[in-house]
């Protein structure tokens, strides 16, 4: 058992404070103390930074050998990564270019390979080639180092009667792909793209899988690849005390490890510890000794902003992948002063609705950076002139790997201020059975007080729209106008990326809204999730159901690919009225002005009125059916 010495006061620690007197056996009893103890994450970091810098720090290893560019001071997130790989069994880390990722990773496993008898690793790397680079480089420190060889050798012979850790030829494996130490230890390395694991290792390690650029540009099969491995032989192996760690670089959105990150998979989320770093976090430089302000802004100016986001920041998104932009302020909005009628009876509260209108733009061209002018109303009476409804994605299965259901209620304003506008007023995501999704809905439509409710319904989702017809009605009671079931339905031809794309217009010209203040909570973490890694293919969106019920108002309401016309400040916007002139259908958002109106409100000769002019446009032309919103 490993001894602990005191720290405080110890200038020598994790050595004795008195080392300096030790005679020649009792240093190196200390020294291969500080090795051998770790007990905890604590010790472990201990143990590392001493076994590094006495045993792999020139001169004990030759410059560029072991450190290509030199020793640099490690900063504080060396030591984190360290110590967090040692106190979680399964932990994954994105960390830039330059970080000495595979530096941590060989030093971690040389330190486990000398303190540990009958240890097994294991390390994945992108090919072959650089297998063989990193197995040849413990070889050789092994067979040349005089420090490891005097201390380590001289323990595991005076322990376990070992004449040398480099086992006799023919005896042990000691070959560019695997070593293993008379002590019974060994690391193997592997390529990601060769054969497969057959073996129960005590410590598996990815480092850089992905480093190949070759193979990000196959993003669906090798992401799909990666998963699966990772899924259905390596994470198994967990189960047996196997600790497991993956670090690399976010090359890009189509990368296994960014989906790693950024999944919301449960199998992920809920049992891995990730880690997400950058050159610069929260206006400080992450190892600012090697990557500080001036080397950052000579790597922008050399290889582009796009690359160095991709490479120093972790973001490897790019102006063409994505489609979908949210403008922090033109694109959200916020309630401040929340009362609980916000959260209850949100028609009835008188909480602020603060967003922002599009007062401009920089230069006054059509090109120059948006100017947001913010606007402040009340909540309740905001929400009131809204145009309400409900869209829901239905997922018939509840399996861990299924889809989630998703109720979407949304408004649709047109007021002078926010002309042909779509607020997101609350989602919910979930998996549930049938019934349990019916009085979701119910709730959701009932407090919103939503006019329709639009439901998928072509092959199995019709069973939802036939189920939701007559339960609504039921469920809202006598006396209560229950809204309208609308069956939503899609061109064959239209597909789903398309229709998702629709909403790019809306974007574009800050015609949606998003609850801000909600951005990081389920469920609209998802969605913004969904939305900022929308592309065209769909290749980087795990589940997609929160951004389609989002793209499923276009089957309630007309898509414009511009602004409405203005609304005048003192037109009235009554339906009665709407009706009494003629106007069955509102311009701004394609839907008939009596949905979802309790008919025994219409006088009777504007009721008569709609009616005939509605009859008569079916026989001018009966084609015009397609359009009626059909009613319950």
């Amino acid at each position: 058992m490993a001894v602990r010495f005191p720290k405080e006061g110890n200038e020598y620690w994790p050595l004795p404070p008195d080392y300096p007197s030790l005679d020649g056996n009792g240093q190196r009893l200390a020294r291969l103390n500080a090795c051998f103890l770790q007990q905890t994450p604590e010790d472990y970091v201990a143990a590392w930074s001493f076994f590094r810098s006495h045993y792999l720090f020139p001169p004990a290893t030759p410059v560029g050998m072991f450190y290509r560019h030199g020793v640099q001071p490690s900063p504080p997130s060396h030591y984190q990564v360290t110590h967090d790989q040692m106190a979680y069994q399964l932990c994954a880390f994105a960390a830039p270019r330059s970080f000495a990722k595979s530096t941590l990773l060989r030093e971690w496993n040389l330190l486990e390979l000398l303190t540990k008898a009958h240890w097994e690793i294991i390390i994945f790397l992108a090919k072959d080639q650089f297998v063989s680079e990193q197995i040849s480089l413990y070889k050789a420190l092994l067979e040349t180092n005089a420090r490891i060889i005097d201390d380590f050798g001289w323990y595991w012979r005076k322990t376990v009667g070992v004449e040398s850790l480099r086992p006799k030829r023919g005896t042990g494996m000691w070959s560019n792909h695997q070593i293993q130490l008379t002590t019974g230890s060994m690391v193997t390395g592997l390529s990601i793209t060769g054969r497969a694991l057959g073996k129960r290792p005590h410590v598996i390690r990815f480092d850089d899988v992905e480093k190949d650029d070759s193979l990000v540009k196959e993003p669906s099969d090798r992401i799909e690849a990666f998963r699966n491995m990772l899924l259905n032989v390596v994470y198994p192996m967990a189960e047996e005390g196997c600790r497991i760690t993956v670090i690399g670089t976010l090359l890009s959105r189509r990368s296994f490890l960014y989906w790693m990150m950024k999944t919301a998979d449960v199998r992920i989320e809920d049992h891995w510890h990730r880690t997400l770093l950058a050159v610069q976090m929260d206006g400080k430089d992450l190892w600012r000794e090697k990557m500080g302000p001036e080397w950052q802004e000579r790597q922008k100016a050399a290889m582009g902003v796009t690359a160095y986001r991709a490479q120093y920041m972790n973001d490897p998104g790019t102006e063409a992948d994505r489609v979908l932009r949210i403008h922090d302020d033109l694109c959200t909005y916020s309630i401040d002063t929340p009362d609980q009628a916000s959260v209850d009876s949100p028609l009835n509260s008188v909480a602020v609705l603060s967003s922002h209108q599009l007062q401009g733009r920089e230069g006054g061209g059509s090109e120059g950076r948006p100017i947001p002018k913010r606007i402040t109303r009340p909540l309740g009476a905001s929400i009131a002139r809204m145009y309400r409804f409900v869209t829901v994605d239905w997922a018939p299965t509840t399996s861990d790997t299924s889809d989630y259901s998703g109720i979407h209620v949304m408004g649709l304003e047109n007021t002078p201020e926010f002309r042909d506008t779509l607020w997101s007023l609350e989602l919910w995501l979930g998996k549930c059975r049938q019934h349990e999704l019916v009085r979701h809905i119910y709730r959701l439509a009932m407090k919103w007080q939503v006019r329709v409710v639009g439901v998928e319904a072509f092959g199995p989702y019709m069973e939802l729209y036939e189920r939701l017809r007559e339960d609504l009605p039921g469920l809202c009671g006598l006396g209560t106008v229950p809204p309208a079931v609308l069956p939503l339905r899609f061109p064959p031809y239209l597909e789903k990326a398309d229709r998702i794309k629709g909403l790019e217009w809306r974007f574009d010209q800050f015609r949606v809204k998003l609850p801000r203040h909600l951005k990081n909570q389920w469920p609209y973490r998802e969605l913004w999730r969904q939305i900022e890694n929308f592309t065209d293919d769909l290749a980087l969106l795990e589940h997609d159901d929160a951004i389609d019920t989002l793209a499923m108002h276009q089957a309630i309401a007309k898509p414009h690919k511009h602004a409405v016309a203005d609304v005048a400040p003192g037109e009235k916007l009554d339906p009665i009225e709407m009706l009494r002139a003629g106007r069955s259908v509102d311009e701004a958002t394609g839907l008939g002005v009596i949905l979802g109106m309790d008919l025994g409100t219409l006088p009777a000769e504007v009721l008569f009125a709609a009616r005939d002019r509605h009859h008569k446009r079916l026989s001018e032309d009966p084609a015009n059916f397609a359009t009626w919103v059909q009613m319950n």
